[in-house]
């Protein structure tokens, strides 16, 4: 080989080393920029993954605060409801306890007649108004007295064998049986034999 083609084929690979020192280079610089980018990439990523995590706990604490506050709208509906309905019986059993008692002392040559027919059925209605709603007559006749359910309006001298007992109804009372228990709507109001 000639010196002139052994220079030629040296010189060319130099060139070829600079060229692919070069190119190494600009691979390195292009890896470089890569794995900055990744790296901003992932922290990035680790950003959103924070966001995410803390917008879920957030939603979830949403999600509950709103479904205590259905609740409790829900609840308090409920006992809004409850409390008209009371006022509502509070106003219409008067006017009922006047049926009932005017119907109680129907003479007994009308009870079969053909005009009091309504007033037959119309008691047989409330009557079952009260039990649909669970509304019942306190007892009073031949019991013994109870303060939440009972108002005693006048007491008689008796002998010993009745002392403390209700003789008479003055008037009905009624409770209201719930869920949570019985309510006095409206106390008896009795006579007491003492």
């Amino acid at each position: 080989m000639t010196k002139k083609t052994h220079d030629h084929k040296s010189s060319k690979n130099i060139r070829n080393e600079k060229a692919g020192n070069e190119n190494i280079e600009l691979l390195k610089e292009e890896n470089k920029k890569l794995l900055e980018e990744n790296e901003k990439l992932k922290k990035k990523l680790s950003d959103m993954e924070e966001i995410l995590k803390n917008t879920q706990i957030q939603y979830l604490s949403l999600k509950n605060e709103f479904d205590a506050y259905q609740r409790r709208q829900e609840l308090q509906k409920k006992k809004l409801e409850q409390q008209t309905f009371e006022k509502v019986l509070l106003k219409v059993l008067p006017i009922l306890e006047l049926f009932l008692l005017s119907y109680e002392h129907l003479p007994e040559d009308f009870k079969d007649h053909k005009w009091t027919e309504w007033i037959h059925i119309v008691n047989k209605k409330i009557q079952q108004f009260l039990k649909d709603h669970k509304i019942e007559i306190i007892p009073t006749v031949w019991v013994e007295p109870d303060e939440t359910k009972h108002e005693i309006i006048q007491v008689q001298e008796v002998d010993d064998e009745n002392k403390g007992k209700i003789i008479q109804e003055v008037k009905k009372g009624y409770i209201l049986k719930t869920d949570e228990g019985e309510k006095v709507l409206i106390p008896a109001k009795v006579i007491l034999w003492q």
